[in-house]
């Protein structure tokens, strides 16, 4: 318990100026030994005294020599400011005086305790303390607590029942007002009970007999004079899967579904069918009809001999065929398999000796097939199938009647060659109506894969035509355009060294083409052809320039390095106006070149000679613009609690090379007495703060620890 300690005539003056939170107080040397040295959470009031008007009594925690730690503003006194020479006394006041006994009625052993304030100690060891706690009893209410006339030990609500003495049944009993049965306590190991009544008991054994508890409930109904009784020691499960009853024969053994019991003269009565298992293991079945399909899971009937039919036999045999004989000859015609060729899925084939395969619609041959021949019947016209239908002939050939192309000895070849290099090719020969027209069409293979082809003979020319005109054509000296056709697409490979347009001294020049103002551009767009010419665009190796026409002066060269402009560099545009620059400064040392603008965020952290307790930071912003920074912040009703010394601000964005000056306010700091002015300045990483006095040095500012101060700046420095 915290203890208030006193002294007798103990005064002293303050050494110098506090403000009016201060809770460091200097008293003048020497004097602070005439006052408690507060400990162990003791401590004593004093109050101070400007010598004109200004009162405040204080809480002394602590001393150190002559320097005292206090609580200010205490019984309704306000903190005050006060001057070096000001006084403090250790004084009575009302609140130290109210920690002591005081009579409350008409005699003098009438008095009132405050709980807080009074407590027992131990005679031989006063850290041994108790004290009571009133706190729990209703407002306004006084309770009044006897003794009893004996001596003994207290005892809590949370002590156990072995801390009183002995209880018997019957004792326990008169002190439980809802109780049933008379007699002895019982507890759960082996207890005697008297003709008890269970009532709905709930057990998990009774006799040795062991039941499982249901999830809700269950009913076992034996009928009067019945026994339920097992042999065996094994588990009997009964499984329902609805409301049934089992009606037991009065000897025998039951069989089941997975079993492998035998049954013996037993007769299937049913309307399907009806028969006879015999021990001999023979199933007997009377002739029936099948009403529908022989149907099941992958099930087989081995084993199958002859299905007949009209006209024809259907034999299964052991080895997966099944054979179509005819009636007549009882020859094979017919066989389908899937174990013939090992290879395949499936087959159907003609056994060996047959002629061919044939298909019928209609009392046509549709289809013939033999060894070497697919003949395709009358009526058919086409061959066709999926979204993308395809004729694979192979190596060999396709060959077609006489065409329409022209005589009757022209021929459509379809084929791939046997260079294997091409495939899909159609071969024109001998045209005679479509002179000129003889060549090859096909489609190439690995790197030309996707390209068609259109090959015309030694000497002969493709020509291309559109309602019967001719608009291009190619030959082994070029591609030739008529009329007012255009390239689309990239040219791969050689060179266009001249393309000209039938507009009089309008020219492209590319790829080494020369004209004679054009010094070998590799490109060279101009509007005139004559030396000197105005308004031109050409590239080469070196550079790109750029001429207008006004006196025929160049107004832009770029080349690998630099862009260079002769006037106004205009970006003032709609769409327009933006300039940007890396991410991570290109320097220069150029004086007139400009290297960098960046704008952006920065973390500060507000620093002392001693930092506040908990970190004080705020984000500001900046503005880069080549070597030159400016960055304003705002610390705003901050807690500098725990700060001490000069006031500095850690974390600029760019290290500054000189020192940048800028403004500040600040609102509870420490400018010093008589400040007229304050600047603030960058050096390094860091912001710095001045005060200045008149027809004096410049000091530092320094912190005024405590709540609600203000600190905002701005300034400008280069990196």
């Amino acid at each position: 318990m915290a203890l208030q300690l006193f002294a007798n005539n103990a005064t002293a003056t303050l050494q110098s100026t506090i403000t009016a939170i201060a809770t460091s107080i200097p008293l003048s040397p020497g004097q602070g030994a005439s006052f408690p040295n507060p400990s162990a959470g003791n401590y004593f009031y004093a109050t101070m005294y400007d010598g004109v008007s200004n009162v405040e009594i204080v809480k002394v925690t602590a001393r150190s020599t002559d320097t005292l730690t206090v609580v200010r503003a205490q019984e309704g006194t306000s903190g005050f400011a006060f001057p070096s020479g000001s006084t403090l006394e250790l004084r009575a006041t009302a609140a130290g005086l109210t920690n002591f006994l005081q009579s409350t009625g008409s005699t003098a052993t009438d008095l009132a305790v405050l709980d807080n304030g009074f407590s027992l100690k131990d005679n031989s060891d006063n850290t041994k303390v108790a004290q009571f706690q009133l706190s729990g009893i209703t407002t306004g209410t006084t309770r009044t607590y006897t003794l009893q006339d004996a001596s003994g030990t207290l005892a809590l609500t949370s002590n156990k029942l072995s801390d009183f003495a002995a209880t018997t049944s019957a004792e326990l009993a008169g002190v439980i007002s809802d109780e049933t049965g008379s007699g002895s306590l019982v507890f759960a190991n082996t207890p005697t009970l008297v003709t008890p009544v269970l009532g709905v008991a709930t057990a998990t054994s009774i006799n040795k007999v062991v039941f499982t508890a249901p999830a809700t409930a269950a009913t076992l109904a034996l009928a009067d004079g019945s026994t339920l009784a097992t042999s065996g020691a094994f588990s009997t499960t009964l499984t329902a899967t609805g409301a049934t009853t089992l009606t037991l024969p009065t000897t025998g053994t039951l069989a089941t579904l997975a079993g492998s019991e035998e049954l013996d003269n037993k007769t299937l009565d049913s309307s399907v069918a009806k028969g006879t298992w015999t021990a001999s293991g023979t199933w007997t079945v009377p002739a029936m009809t099948l009403g529908g399909a022989i149907t099941g899971n992958n099930q087989n009937i081995s084993g199958l001999g002859t299905l007949g039919c009209s006209g024809a036999t259907i034999t299964g045999t052991a080895a997966g065929l099944l054979t179509v004989t005819t009636a007549a000859a009882n020859a094979v015609s017919l066989v389908l398999s899937r174990t013939v060729n090992a290879a395949a899925s499936w087959e159907m084939y003609v056994p060996s000796g047959t002629t061919d395969l044939r298909w019928f619609s209609a009392g046509a041959d549709r289809l013939t097939l033999s060894t070497t021949t697919l003949t395709l019947g009358s009526g058919i016209t086409s061959i066709s199938g999926g979204t993308n239908p395809s004729l694979n002939i192979g190596t060999g050939a396709l060959t077609a009647g006489a065409s329409t192309l022209g005589a009757s000895t022209d021929k459509v070849i379809v084929s791939r060659l046997s260079d294997a290099t091409s495939y899909g090719m159609i071969t024109f020969n001998a045209v005679e109506t479509f002179a000129g027209m003889s060549g090859l069409v096909g489609r190439g293979s690995g790197g030309d894969s996707g390209r068609l082809f259109i090959t015309a003979p030694a000497g002969q020319t493709i020509a291309l035509c559109n309602a019967g005109t001719t608009v291009a054509s190619v030959s082994s000296t070029g591609v030739a355009v008529t009329g007012t056709g255009s390239f689309t697409g990239a040219i791969t490979s050689g060179s266009l060294t001249s393309l000209k347009r039938d507009v009089t001294d309008s020219y492209l020049t590319l790829v080494g083409g020369t004209v004679a103002n054009s010094t070998g551009a590799t490109i060279y767009l101009a509007g005139s052809t004559a030396a000197g010419a105005n308004n031109y665009m050409y590239l080469d190796a070196a550079q790109h320039i750029f001429r207008n026409a006004a006196g025929g002066s160049t107004f832009m060269t770029l080349n690998s390095t630099s862009l260079a402009l002769t006037g106004l560099f205009d970006i003032s545009a709609a769409s327009s106006g933006h300039i940007k620059f890396p991410a991570t400064q290109n320097a220069s040392a150029d004086a007139n070149t400009l290297d960098d603008y960046e704008e952006g965020t920065a973390t500060l952290t507000l620093k002392g000679t001693a930092d506040p307790t908990t970190p004080v930071t705020t984000t500001a912003v900046y503005t880069k613009i080549g070597r030159q920074v400016t960055i304003s912040a705002e610390f705003n009703n901050v807690d500098t609690t725990g700060a001490t010394g000069g006031v500095f601000i850690n974390g600029l964005p760019f290290t500054a090379a000189t020192r940048g000056y800028g403004a500040v306010a600040a609102f509870n700091f420490d400018l010093g007495a008589g400040a007229a002015s304050l600047a603030a300045y960058a050096d390094s990483t860091s912001v710095y703060f001045l005060s200045t006095v008149d027809n004096a040095a410049w000091a530092d500012l320094t912190h005024n620890a405590g709540t609600g101060r203000y600190l905002r700046f701005t300034i400008t420095y280069f990196t």
